[in-house]
């Protein structure tokens, strides 16, 4: 039987929306038990945020995720969260679903596979009140099965204010996830992929439309984005693109 809400629950939801200042999207696709320690991470970093007196949503985005991943959700997954499932998804529709739902002030997505550090949703949401961007970790640590060998890790520097010629570089040059104001991911949503053409890169595409209507991309000091791989670096490094540049010159920094 449908039950119909009253007026009063309706303007109690209205609050409640209204009371949200940063709402934080995880995406999951397939990352089995290693989905936990990422959403752990955001739910430590969000009581950092609260302690600062920010009101943290968190809902989870599972788009086509595996049957191992669902089974861990089914059993492991906290009441603190909320989800969203898309079955057969692809990330443009992940992505915009997220949109859809977004509430408060301030948005983060964040992929499944990563962890976040825990200052970063407190820092990101002020950055970006001080300053509307698309804001960054400014380091990523990659690691992979043995992070204590001397191959066991990678870490990486994403630049202060990228040049105009990143977006046009051979891959994505920002693979994290990021805090923006609600008013930008409204904005501009994700294209879809296009396998006719090879147009697969949403995120990096995304990138590019939000550059091309001037919205920059910029880091938060001190904060960091940890990314696992299953495979070893000395393999990873011949396999795959660097996930982006090593170096940044310390002109301008803070």
């Amino acid at each position: 039987m449908t039950r119909h809400r009253d007026t009063a629950e309706f303007t109690t939801l209205k609050e409640a929306e209204a009371q949200v200042d940063l709402h934080c999207f995880v995406f999951s696709s397939g990352e089995s038990n290693w989905l936990g320690s990422c959403l752990k991470s955001v739910f430590n970093s969000s009581r950092i945020a609260a302690q600062a007196g920010l009101s943290v949503k968190m809902t989870l985005v599972n788009w086509g995720s595996d049957e191992e991943t669902k089974n861990w959700l089914s059993e492991f997954l906290e009441p603190e969260w909320e989800c969203a499932e898309l079955t057969g998804a692809r990330l443009s529709e992940a992505r915009n679903e997220a949109r859809r739902l977004a509430k408060g002030r301030f948005v983060a997505f964040i992929d499944g596979s990563d962890m976040i550090g825990q200052e970063w949703l407190h820092l990101a949401a002020e950055a970006t009140e001080r300053e509307p961007a698309i804001y960054r970790p400014e380091a990523l640590v990659w690691f992979g099965p043995d992070a204590f060998s001397p191959n066991g890790f990678e870490f990486v520097l994403q630049p202060e204010v990228p040049p105009e010629e990143a977006f046009l570089a051979k891959k994505n040059p920002f693979p994290s996830g990021f805090v923006a104001s609600r008013e930008i991911i409204e904005a501009v949503p994700w294209p879809c992929e296009r396998d006719d053409y090879g147009w697969t890169e949403v995120d990096w595409w995304w990138n590019c439309l939000t550059s091309s209507q001037g919205m920059s991309q910029r880091i938060v000091h001190g904060a960091v984005h940890y990314r696992r791989t299953s495979v070893c670096w000395p393999t990873h490094r011949t396999s795959v693109e660097r996930p982006g540049p090593v170096l940044r010159s310390t002109a301008g920094d803070r």
